[in-house]
Formats: structure tokens, C-alpha cells, sequence
């Protein structure tokens, strides 16, 4: 719809359309004002990912908040990635998610993933479930993360990888600290 979508450290997230500021944070609804991570699904829903209030959806201009005690996702939030199903992946401190038609199952959960920090995740166009974290680019394949063979042996563990990107030409893209690979 040529909206710019901006989140800033503390103060919720910012839609720039027709040359005006909309601001949602904790004033109109929003769970956190800290986010973590913002993603827009297939059917427009603006899913906004917060470090202290867990997840937050924002369709036709209303924002719910989906908490943390109802089998949700958790109180921080860290990345996304749809599938061609039309699932959502949802990355969190406890645990690996996916959102569909209305329910949340859970995949790994904080015990299964005791050494493994997840941060932002992405569904490639080949359906390859990816997940940046700590040190290397996770792959979420036969019920358990295991490296991602293809950069592990590129990239190995240099530093912390905090989101993976897919180019339209199917090349990955991965952020760091001070990185960009």
C-alpha cells in the first residue's frame, strides 16, 4: 500500500503514509513499546514482536495484543517468517511457534533449546525454515534446530548473526552486530 514502516528503541512502531506519522505504542494498545521485530503476513496483518510484552497484531488499524499467558508465544518476541501454508514462525524466548487460523502450536520449547538463542527467523521461497542465532544460522528440520549446512560451513560462528534476509534471487543476506554478510 506504500507505507513505510519504522520502529524505534522504546516508542512503539511508526507508519509513514501519505506524508504523515501514525504512531501505535502503549498509548493506543500496543503491549510494549520496545520492539523487537515487525512483520507483515500474506493478508496484511502487521505482527509486531516487543522485548516485555510478547506479540502484538495490527489489522484495519486495531491492535491486539495476544499477552503471555494463554499459550502464546512469550513475553519477548524476536523475529518472523511465513511459510507457503501460510504459517507464521514466530521466534521467542520460549520457544519456537507457529500461528494459524486463529492458534498457536509450539514447536521447541525453552527447555528444548537451552543452548540456543533465537533471534530473527525467515521461511526461504523453498521452504527451508531458518533462525539466526547466537553464533550461526539455525535450521528448524526434522523437529530440532541443527546448523544450517550450507552458510556453517561459509560462516561459520564469527560473530552473533541477529537476522537472516532472502534476496528475490535467492541469495541470503545476514546482520550482525557491526556485520553485514
Amino acid at each position: 500500500e506504500g507505507s513505510i514502516w519504522t520502529s524505534s528503541n522504546g516508542a512503539g512502531v511508526d507508519c509513514f503514509r501519505d506524508e504523515k506519522f501514525v504512531t501505535y505504542s502503549s498509548r493506543v494498545g500496543l503491549s510494549h513499546d520496545l520492539i523487537n521485530a515487525v512483520y507483515e503476513d500474506r493478508s496484511g496483518n502487521l505482527w509486531i514482536g516487543t522485548a516485555g510484552g510478547g506479540l502484538n497484531r495490527l489489522r484495519d488499524g486495531v491492535i491486539t495484543p495476544f499477552g503471555t499467558g494463554k499459550g502464546v508465544p512469550g513475553i519477548s518476541v524476536n523475529g518472523f517468517g511465513e511459510d507457503r501454508e501460510g504459517n507464521l514462525w514466530i521466534t521467542s524466548t520460549n520457544g519456537l511457534w507457529t500461528y494459524r487460523n486463529g492458534s498457536f502450536s509450539l514447536h521447541l520449547n525453552a527447555e528444548q533449546m537451552r543452548t540456543v538463542k533465537l533471534d530473527g527467523g525467515l521461511v526461504r521461497r523453498s521452504g527451508e525454515v531458518l533462525i539466526a542465532s547466537q553464533n550461526r544460522v539455525m535450521q528448524y528440520k526434522n523437529g530440532k534446530l541443527v546448523p544450517y549446512q550450507p552458510l556453517d560451513s561459509l560462516y561459520g560462528s564469527r560473530a552473533p548473526v541477529f537476522r537472516v534476509y532472502e534476496t528475490r534471487s535467492g541469495a541470503l543476506w545476514l546482520t550482525g552486530p557491526d556485520s553485514l554478510y
